[in-house]
């Protein structure tokens, strides 16, 4: 699988996703300088990959966009990146099975919410 984190999203997040065996690619090093949420989008769908973000925006884009892209948002109250790290290892097999159409997944501690367009 193929995932695009998003520019508020910790480093440790992307070597547990390379060492499962995913392939994955950083808004930080894509684009310069700062980027919106429907840039991010147009990424993703061009590279066909499962946005990770912390950006509650991502709830909220254009439905256009909403029928096209795949979303794992982490609605999480601390920002703790070892634990929020472990969380999306932990619930990753849930969350792309329900990313296999475009929606949002809204990954919380102690729920999985999908919303499709």
């Amino acid at each position: 699988m193929n995932f695009l984190l998003d520019e508020n999203v910790p480093g440790n997040f992307s070597s547990m996703l390379r060492n499962l065996g995913h392939e994955v690619s950083l808004i930080n090093k894509l684009a310069k300088g700062k980027v919106n949420n429907g840039d991010v989008g147009t990424m993703a769908i061009q590279q066909d990959a499962i946005i990770i973000t912390y950006d509650r925006h991502f709830l909220n884009v254009k439905k256009e966009m909403q029928r096209q892209i795949r979303v794992i948002y982490l609605a999480v109250r601390f920002m703790d990146p070892i634990e929020n790290c472990n969380l999306l290892r932990e619930k990753l097999a849930a969350c792309l099975a329900l990313l296999r159409k475009p929606g949002i997944v809204i990954l919380e501690p102690g729920a999985i919410t999908p919303r499709y367009p």
